[in-house]
This record gives C-alpha cells, sequence and structure tokens, in this order.
C-alpha cells in the first residue's frame, strides 16, 4: 500500500499561491489592482448562416473570450459605471466599460511585484531602441 504525503509539506507550498476574485461591478473600488478575465464582442446574427429560428436577424450574438495581451494588473483610478478609469502598467490612463468584460480583483502583493516587473521590461525595451 503505498503512504500518503505529509500535509505539512503541501500546505507550506499552497501558501506561496494566491488567487485572482472575479468582481461585479458594483464591487470595484479606487484602489483596487484588476485585469480582464474575459472580454464579450457582440455580433450581427446574420454572420452565420444559422437557421433563422435559433437567430433571428435582428439579434446580436454575444461572445466570450480570453483577452489576446497580457493579464496586465490595472490600477482603478476611479469608477462611475458602468466605465472604469485604470492606470497601465506604463502609466497611461484607459477606460474600461464592463458591460464588455469581467474583470478580476487581483492580490495587492502580486500586482505590485507584476507591475514593477512590468515597467523595467518597458525601460529595457526603450534602452534598446535608442541604441
Amino acid at each position: 500500500m503505498g503512504r500518503c504525503s505529509d500535509t505539512t509539506e503541501t500546505s507550506t507550498t499552497r501558501g506561496t499561491a494566491s488567487l485572482a476574485k472575479s468582481l461585479a461591478p458594483e464591487e470595484i473600488r479606487r484602489g483596487d489592482y484588476v485585469t480582464a478575465l474575459h472580454v464579450v464582442s457582440e455580433w450581427p446574427s446574420w454572420y452565420w448562416d444559422d437557421d433563422d429560428a435559433l437567430h433571428p436577424r435582428d439579434e446580436l450574438v454575444r461572445i466570450r473570450s480570453v483577452p489576446c495581451d497580457e493579464a496586465a494588473p490595472l490600477e482603478v483610478i476611479d469608477v462611475c459605471l458602468p466605465f472604469v478609469l485604470v492606470k497601465t502598467p506604463e502609466r497611461e490612463g484607459k477606460v474600461l466599460d464592463v458591460r464588455r468584460m469581467r474583470l478580476a480583483r487581483l492580490d495587492r502583493s502580486f500586482a505590485k511585484t507584476a507591475r514593477r516587473e512590468l515597467q523595467r521590461r518597458e525601460k529595457r525595451l526603450e534602452a534598446k531602441a535608442k541604441k
């Protein structure tokens, strides 16, 4: 018979990871660090050669997808639902529409570390471009 692993070993390794929490729009607060979990795009139903009974021609088809860019930690500057003003790691302002995306709150220490590394990478790329 096999031996069970020691629970103290697994509990110490699990303590190093953190989880992102999916947010409802009303849970987003100034000072949070967020990133997009998924983005919703809308397409006219007549793009597909489907049966009109399934998708009437005047309805939109909503498709949920994972963002194609990196999951950059964005700092929430202000909230006026359905819009959220965020600051990117490159220190640029950006307005997000939460009707078109689902945001997740990131662990604060993870977000700060990730932002710092992304800013360093940006500086290295700028230095290479100048040479």
